[in-house]
This record gives C-alpha cells, structure tokens and sequence, in this order.
C-alpha cells in the first residue's frame, strides 16, 4: 500500500501550514509501528506485568492507571520512554485516543493498542498530542472501520494515510512547551471548578438547615402497625428549639389533624407492572432516580398504559404533592407537577394546603434535620429503605402558613441563585474544553507560536530521515545476505560430508531410480542442486552410471555393471 493520505474530514482540509512546515504519512517519521499481544491470563493482584488497554488512556489523552490488569511476561513487546500509545480498537467515539510514555516502568500493551516508536530526529510528544487532537475532532470516527459494538483504524492506514503535520525541530519543541504551559493553566482552573459542586452543596445544606435549625439527637424510632396517634416525641432525643408559635408533630399525628391529607407510596407485589410492560406512551412511573434537584424527570420514567396501569390501585400523585425517594437512594424530594404514578421506591406527600405550603415541606424533608431522622431508620437495618410505617414516626416543624410562605419564598430565592451558579461552573467547565481545542487547533496551525527563519525546514528534517532509513535498510540488507550466505555455506559444507557417492547409492539400491530420488538419497538438497549434476556428468563419463529412458521425459539412472 503506498502513501495516499486522507484529508476527509481532516480539521486542517485545505489550510496550507508555515511554509517551513511539511504535510507528510506517519510512516515518514516512524521508526517502527507494532500492534500488542490479546492475553486470556490477565490479574487484577499485581502479578506480572501491567498490559494496558483501551481504558488506560484517559479521554484527555493521558495515562489511566486507576484499573489496571496485570499480565505474565511470557511475551517480549514492550513500551518504553518516549513511545507514543495508539488505541486502535474502541467505540467510533474513542478509537484513535492517543499518549506518550513517560515512565521507565515495565509496561505491556493489549492488541487493542499501536505502538509508535517515533524517529528520534521528531519529538515524539509533539505526534501523540497531534494524533489525539484528530481524535478528539472525529477524523477517526470517520475513517475506522466498524464492527459490532467497536471499531478499529488498522495499522496501515495509521502509518500510511493518516496526514501529520511537522514543524522544524526546535519549533516543535516550542510548541510543546507552550501546549504545555497553557494546559496547565487550564488544569488548575478545572482543579477549582470541580470544587464548586461540593461547595455549592454544603451551601444548600447549610441554607437549610438555618432555615429549620433544631438541635435534635435522632435515635433509634420504634415501628408500629398502622397509622399511629399521639406519638411522643422520643426521651431519648434532645429537646428540639424552636418558636413557641411553631407546632412538632410526627408524621401520623398531622395525617390524624388532617394537616397532611394522605402520604402513600406505589403499589407492591403483583400489581407491579414488570418491565416488558412499559410502553413508549403513558402515565409516568416515577423511581427514585427521576427525582434529582427538587424536580422530577417525567421524560425518562417508564412509562405505563393500558392493562397494566388499570391493575394499579395507589401511588396516583397529584399536581402539587411533595414526593420523597425513601428506598435506594432515600431522601431527595420534589414537587410534582403533573399526574403521574409512583413506584415502591417513592412516597407522596398530599398537604392541605391552608396549613401546610408544600414548598416548605419539600425543602424541611431535604433539611439536616429530617434527613438525620432517616439516616437514623436505615441504620436499624441493612438497607436503604425508610418504609411508611416508619415515616409515620418522623417528625416535622410546622410553623404558622405565613411563616411557611416567607421561608419556601426566601428558598426558592436561594436555590435558584444556586442553580444558577451550578450552571456557570458547568459553562466555565465547557469552555475550558473549547479553549482546550482552541490551543491545540492554533498549535498545529503553526499559529501558537512564532515561526523562526533560522530553523531548518521538515522538508530536510523529513530527507534526513529518509536518508538515514535507507542507509540503516543497505546496512541491514548486506549484514542479512551475509548471515545467509554463511548459514548456507555451513549448511553446505556439513552435508557434503554427509553426502554419498552416487554410484555406490545406486549399486546399494540394486535397482534403477529416476535423477530426483537419486539426488535426496546421495544427501543433495535444493541448495546444492548444480553440485549434483556437476558429479552425476562426471560419474556417467567414466562409465559409473547409465543413463535410460524408457519412455519419452522419463530418465532413470542405474549403476554400471563392473
């Protein structure tokens, strides 16, 4: 396969580079390309060696090692410093990721994975971050071949077709250098964006729990039967502070005053539809996982219709019922908005409304203070699960609806301003991403930094290369025609004092033979076929052997007759 490279949806199609720069195939600056070895052995104890995979390359192109199988070092391919790691095989997504090695430790690698020992005249990190920048812009997406579930760019396409962009040396080096630089300054501001989330939560817990500051000490709640009444507030606990124009109240003594209308979670049992029973139409059958920052997700419930949703016979939320996740992940809670239905793992919540706002209700369920009385329910058993005999038990603070209105007002006030910060930091996050993409477009323009007039142009860098390939290609040619011709000569020289003359093998046969099985039975073989002919002539001219044809193009030989 020659050299035609495939611009196709390459990000530069049509850009010429700095004229100092040249368009060349990988192959040009390539000491050698090898694929990795499959292994059925592989150990996640350390054993051996470690065989890096697709895995091990991380999205943003660096070395993974939070997972890493180990294998036996029963085969010899290895990386080494300054090898840049291909992955040839992944999703259309992520075929072509690409790193540099930049460790001295014994690593293997899966077949799933190129190595690329580049020439030593070209800077290798400058190739692995070009490679992965074609990655990342879906030049290899287009061009792999697909299979079921992966696809894959083989080896001679990588070497030969894939176009590489390549500066003078040391601008090279330049350009790694800035890359870096500026990279790095990207990485300390993602360093402290990530830390916006955890802040931004331990700002809402902290909003909340002023707004329902109460100085309890949860413990152990009792279960009982039904729904109960007059239930006391635990000696155990600490003596909750809070306005004497508030109301504390469990959970079942609100449903008795008629304060909370109905609480009911989805139905159990046979009446759960099974999941081949979701249809692409239907009431919402809304999990624990749909509910997610104070809202409900209605878009990816399942959905239910039909027989299935007419066997329900609770768990129907209406408009304005204040729903709280109580099995698997327990303790999120929104306001539902639209009729739907819930599943086992989800309670509604139905006010009335003149004496409770269910928007409060909503944010005290999310507060320290009732989420401390679940936590201290699931720590009475192994799993995540707050059943509704036991949120009877749960208490809550009721203060008057005035007071409710202003707290879930200043709340809501709160959180959106929240969300609105949580937004900026994923923004920030997304730009940092295309400024990413940006350095690195600039960089393989020849755009990020200065071009300098007495570097030597790639065009003698790439003919140096050239010329030094077909030297070390004659110096190999010479140093394998040698080695073969003193195998052969040895080879040559130990069968011919194996060999026997070819009257005696004939005289010993005692019968005639065609010219072929006369050659292998002397101890002839391919190689020393004219040595053959030379004595078989000599031996007929002195009347050792006779020739006979007993038929036209069949020859058999025989011994003279003394």
């Amino acid at each position: 396969m020659s050299d035609e490279l495939q611009f196709a949806h390459y990000p530069f199609e049509g850009e010429d580079p700095p004229e100092s720069w040249e368009i060349t195939a990988l192959n040009n600056v390539l000491e050698n390309i090898r694929p990795g070895f499959a292994s059925g052995q592989h150990n996640k104890d350390g054993e051996g060696i470690p065989h890096l995979r697709p895995m091990n390359i991380s999205p943003s192109g660096s070395i993974d090692l939070s997972e890493v199988l180990y294998v036996q070092g029963d085969n010899s391919l290895r990386l080494r410093r300054g090898d840049v790691l291909f992955n040839n095989t992944n999703s259309p997504a992520w075929v072509g990721k690409t790193t540099l090695i930049e460790t001295d430790d014994e690593l293997a690698f899966s077949n799933h994975m190129t190595r690329l020992r580049i020439s030593s005249a070209v800077d290798p990190k400058f190739i692995a971050k070009q490679l992965h920048f074609l990655c990342s812009q879906g030049y290899f997406r287009h061009h792999c071949k697909k299979h079921v579930n992966q696809a894959s760019i083989a080896t001679e396409f990588l070497s030969r077709c894939v176009p590489v962009r390549i500066p003078p040396a040391p601008e090279q080096r330049r350009i790694v250098a800035k890359i870096e630089a500026l990279q790095e300054r990207s990485r300390r501001a993602r360093e402290a964006l990530s830390e916006v989330g955890s802040l931004l939560e331990q700002f809402r817990q902290s909003v909340l729990a002023a707004a329902f500051r109460i100085h309890a000490d949860v413990g152990k709640i009792k279960t009982r039967r039904g729904v109960p009444k007059d239930v006391l507030f635990p000696d155990h606990f600490r003596k909750p502070l809070y306005p004497s124009s508030w109301y504390l109240a469990s959970v079942g003594d609100l449903l008795h005053l008629g304060m909370l209308i109905d609480i009911k979670d989805g139905n159990h049992g046979s009446n759960h539809p099974q999941t081949s029973q979701f249809t692409p139409e239907g009431l919402p059958f809304i999990t624990a996982s749909q509910v997610l920052d104070y809202r409900i997700d209605y878009e990816t419930a399942p959905k239910v219709s039909g027989e299935p949703l007419a066997k329900l016979r609770v768990g129907f939320a209406e408009v304005g019922d204040v729903v709280l996740t109580h099995k698997g992940t327990v303790g999120r809670t929104a306001i539902n908005t639209e009729p739907c239905v819930l599943t086992p793992q989800t309670t509604y919540y139905r006010c009335q409304t003149e004496c409770i706002d269910p928007t409060y209700l909503m944010y005290y369920l999310s507060s320290p203070v009732f989420q401390e009385q679940l936590a201290s329910v699931m720590s009475q058993t192994t799993r995540n699960f707050v059943p509704i005999s036991e949120q009877y038990l749960l208490f809550i603070l009721v203060p008057h609806i005035n007071e409710q209105h202003t707290i879930a007002a200043v709340l809501n006030a709160s959180f959106d301003h929240l969300r609105e910060l949580a937004n900026a930091s994923k923004g920030a996050h997304a730009q940092l991403d295309q400024l990413d993409q940006a350095i690195l477009a600039k960089a393989f323009r020849g755009e990020l930094v200065p071009q300098d007039p007495s570097d030597e142009p790639a065009s003698v860098l790439l003919e140096r290369i050239r010329a030094q390939r077909e030297q070390q290609a004659e110096a190999t040619e010479k140093t394998f025609k040698m080695r073969r011709r003193n195998k052969m000569e040895k080879k040559s020289s130990g069968l011919a004092s194996q060999r026997r003359p070819l009257a005696e093998v004939l005289a010993a046969k005692g019968q005639p033979m065609p010219p072929e099985q006369l050659l292998t039975e002397a101890g002839y073989d391919d190689g020393s076929i004219e040595d053959f002919y030379l004595e078989l002539r000599e031996e007929m001219k002195k009347g050792r052997i006779r020739e006979d044809r007993p038929s036209e193009g069949n020859v058999m030989l025989e011994a003279a007759k003394q």
